[in-house]
């Protein structure tokens, strides 16, 4: 899970949320921007990534083998401002420099932890290769191009439209409250089954609705390797 830094709604506004075919009705501003709120920070969950840059600083237990690589806690790693290294004795910094990237795959988040000699820096001298804590700030979110994506909109509406049933109209829910995925039912000599692969769990639940939100941002979702070699 990742620490979410925001304390109100950073995309949808009342604006977006009606566009896409939200209803206001007769919800508060402060009901409406609870429920926006929630969405984005499923969204989050859902993405490993936040929806606009933001900068970020992960602790992580390294050994400096050569060839090894890092995955940050996010996706989409835009900037690495640098690497700080603490063990026992010492500690050092080793700051981005032109020419020089910490960066393996911003989207999917890796970056180099050995072998940084050819960034310069604070740590000659010192052998990188033994255990140590590092501290990484960084730069990472979703560009506004993609934050603003249609899809992405769309599922960030359908999202805050649940949240706001969950709150106040649960029995508006498919499921009913916590809005459950159901695929067979029966009902009045009425019996229904809907789908036969079955719903998948995610962010959002494992309704319908959660397998669509999740269906729309598909290719925006990163699909991280088992393992990136050096």
């Amino acid at each position: 899970m990742i620490d979410y830094p925001y304390f109100a709604p950073i995309i949808l506004t009342d604006t977006i949320f009606e566009d896409y075919g939200g209803q206001t009705g007769t919800y508060t501003p402060n009901q409406r921007s609870i429920a926006y709120w929630l969405s984005e920070i499923q969204m989050t969950e859902h993405l490993g990534a936040f929806l606009k840059p933001t900068i970020v600083t992960g602790t992580y237990d390294v050994y400096g083998y050569p060839g090894e690589n890092l995955r940050l806690d996010t996706f989409y790693v835009q900037q690495v401002f640098g690497i700080q290294y603490f063990h026992s004795g010492w500690n050092c910094q080793i700051n981005a420099t032109p020419g020089c990237s910490f960066i393996l795959d911003g989207r999917l988040g890796y970056v180099m932890v050995s072998n940084l000699g050819m960034c310069g820096g604070g740590c000659g001298g010192y052998d990188l290769s033994y255990p140590a804590v590092i501290q990484v700030p960084y730069l990472s979110g979703l560009s506004s191009g993609t934050a603003y994506l249609p899809n992405m909109l769309l599922a960030l509406t359908l999202a805050a439209t649940q949240n706001l049933n969950e709150m106040f109209y649960p029995m508006a829910l498919e499921g009913g409250a916590g809005d459950p995925g159901i695929s067979e039912w029966s009902s009045m000599q009425h019996r229904e089954v809907r789908m036969q692969t079955g719903l998948g769990m995610n962010a959002f639940g494992n309704s319908p609705i959660a397998n669509k939100i999740a269906q729309l941002v598909r290719s925006i979702a990163p699909r991280p390797a088992i393992k990136l070699g050096g």
